[in-house]
């Protein structure tokens, strides 16, 4: 009978998926996914032992023993093209590394890390006079406190921000509760480039495993 006595075999539904993950093994790990398979160089958030990591979905993947499930995918389009890929598939190679590692090495911390988030509150109904503050907050100090380092920061600021100035979580929630402001849970956009000087400064200088991989690129583009 057809398929009978196999090991394992190709998956036939878009359930799971091969992962490229930054660790020092050369092997892909199989996940399931509820959704569609994701485009290769997606990056997907997984469980890895007691612990959870970023990898890149390489392809669908075949039935193994034990799979676990896809946390979350990352990206809604690839943050890895098909040109980065393939580089660093032939890097892998080459060097007898982990596609993974080598993955990581070639794109920014941010672009490996978690999403980290942080809470955020705003105000949202401004208090124009004196005579309204007086009303407001009556005898509630640190809430009229707060509510005014709020307005002086520009009407934002992270919760953690208040808390180092000595305002309480329940000083916040009483703010809230008067309709004052509104706390929300941000994601932190990272940027990897934003302890750059401005300015077109020096050229890059190549490593010799650079040159090298750089030579065989241009090689391969001259017999094309």
């Amino acid at each position: 009978m057809p398929g009978s006595g196999a090991a394992s075999k190709p998956c036939q539904g878009p359930s799971l998926v091969e992962v490229a993950l930054p660790l020092p093994v050369r092997r892909l790990f199989t996940y399931r996914l509820a959704g569609p398979t994701p485009a290769a160089g997606t990056r997907v958030r997984v469980p890895f032992r007691n612990r959870t990591l970023t990898g890149w979905v390489l392809g669908p993947g075949s039935e193994v023993r034990g799979v676990r499930d896809v946390i979350a995918v990352l990206d809604s389009r690839p943050s890895v093209g098909a040109e980065l890929l393939e580089l660093a598939r032939w890097i892998a190679e080459y060097y007898v590394a982990p596609v993974g590692v080598v993955l990581r090495a070639m794109l920014p911390a941010p672009a490996t890390a978690a999403p980290r988030r942080r809470l955020v509150a705003r105000v949202v109904r401004p208090i124009g006079t004196l005579a309204e503050l007086e009303g407001v907050f009556g005898r509630a100090k640190r809430q009229r406190e707060a509510f005014e380092r709020l307005v002086e920061a520009g009407g934002t600021q992270a919760v953690a921000a208040l808390a180092e100035q000595g305002f309480s979580r329940s000083v916040v929630r009483g703010l809230e509760a008067k309709g004052l402001i509104r706390v929300t849970d941000d994601v932190v956009v990272r940027d990897p480039f934003r302890k750059e000087p401005a300015g077109e400064g020096d050229a890059p200088h190549p490593t010799a495993g650079q040159r090298g991989v750089l030579r065989r690129m241009a090689g391969t583009l001259g017999r094309g």
